[in-house]
C-alpha cells in the first residue's frame, strides 16, 4: 500500500484539480452508495474513485476491497484510468526536455 503521505498528496491534488473533495478510505466500513467514475494507479496499485452520495465526497479506495462480480457490473467499459506519480524538479526538467525534443519540428532542407 502506498504511504499515507503519498495518498494524502494524491487526494489533495485530485481535490484541487476537480473542485470535489477526495478522501482516501482503506476500509469502506462506513460508506454509503455511489457511482464509480474512474480508477487511479498509484505506487503500482489500483484504486477506485467513486462518489459517495451520503457525504458528497469522491472516495479513493483500494480495488481489492471490492467484490469483483459487483464491481464488473458497476463499471463503465472502458473505465478511465489516471496514473499518479509525484515528480521532483530534476524529474520534471528531464521529462520536459524529452517532451520538447520529441515535439521539435524536423529540420527542413531547401534546395
Amino acid at each position: 500500500m502506498p504511504h499515507s503521505a503519498e495518498m494524502s498528496q494524491l487526494t489533495s491534488t485530485l481535490s484541487r484539480a476537480t473542485s470535489i473533495p477526495h478522501v482516501y478510505d482503506e476500509t469502506l466500513e462506513t460508506r454509503g452508495g455511489g457511482t464509480a467514475y474512474y480508477m487511479v494507479e498509484c505506487g503500482g496499485l489500483l484504486f477506485l474513485a467513486w462518489f459517495d452520495e451520503d457525504t458528497q465526497e469522491m472516495i479513493i479506495s483500494p480495488l481489492d476491497l471490492w467484490d469483483m462480480e459487483n464491481l464488473e457490473d458497476a463499471l463503465d467499459d472502458p473505465m478511465p484510468l489516471l496514473s499518479y506519480q509525484a515528480i521532483d524538479r530534476e524529474g520534471f526538467e528531464r521529462m520536459a526536455a524529452q517532451t520538447f525534443a520529441a515535439s521539435a519540428l524536423p529540420a527542413v532542407t531547401t534546395h
